[in-house]
């Protein structure tokens, strides 16, 4: 319980509580006036209070008042299916941490999101919708996601960062495919021993790394017919054995 009076919580601030420290919810007192980050609380809902000039909660969830930053998902809410709300436009670092989704839906709306929003979640996909207004994403954003294997990117948008697979169940993966409107690829994992085919759609963009794993069994590469520009560093993306 947060005693009316607390101002500000730290980023992670329930960060060290014990694993099955109990279903419950936490309640975010008026007087709160700074949230620095998600709680990671292990809560099955996050309520505040209704006087909070600064933050609401929707379902369960933590955002700012104006909706337009998703806070904190509670790592002990367990959904099959979770759509982020139109209008929401930044998913804050560790947003989803630990968070248990069958589904991420993320919505056109959402501009921003930062470093490794999905860390140690158990999210098995990730779906974002078309017409995306993507603008800044930040590095390894599922690092250590279990059992995530599939992420679909939006069709014919910009996207600015690919660069986000990174995970500990990486060996999972069997198919991968570099979106088309990708402006810029970045490293995606340490290793990919099941990969079968890595699929380049991406007509124009930038490759920032020096590799795109750090090793990977045989894979085959195959090129859409719609890109006829390969980029410099594109031989990092070249399996040597099978492409």
């Amino acid at each position: 319980v947060l005693n009316e009076g607390t101002e500000i919580l730290e980023r992670s601030c329930f960060s060290h509580q014990k694993s099955g420290s109990g279903s419950y919810t936490l309640h975010i007192p008026a007087s709160v006036k700074v949230i620095d980050g998600p709680p990671r609380a292990q809560a099955t809902a996050y309520t505040v209070a209704e006087d909070n000039p600064n933050y609401c909660a929707v379902d369960g969830v933590l955002y700012t008042m104006d909706m337009k930053t998703l806070i904190a998902y509670p790592q002990s809410k367990i959904m099959e299916e979770f759509r982020i709300p139109d209008g929401v436009e930044t998913i804050s670092f560790y947003a989803f941490y630990g968070a248990s989704i069958g589904k991420l839906i993320i919505p056109p709306s959402v501009k921003v999101i930062e470093a490794r929003i999905g860390e140690h979640a158990n999210i098995k996909e990730v779906y974002f919708e078309d017409g995306s207004k993507l603008e800044s994403t930040g590095s390894y954003m599922f690092y250590l996601a279990g059992g995530l294997t599939n992420i679909r990117y939006p069709e014919n948008t910009a996207i600015p960062l690919l660069s986000m697979i990174n995970n500990s169940h990486a060996d999972q993966y069997k198919h991968f495919t570099v979106p088309n409107k990708i402006t810029s690829i970045g490293y995606l994992s340490g290793n990919l021993p099941n990969l079968e085919t890595l699929t380049y759609n991406a007509e124009n963009a930038d490759i920032t790394t020096e590799k795109l794993f750090d090793s990977s069994a045989p894979y085959d590469l195959i090129i859409g017919d719609q890109v006829n520009h390969l980029p410099a560093k594109f031989d990092c993306i070249v399996s040597p054995s099978k492409a």
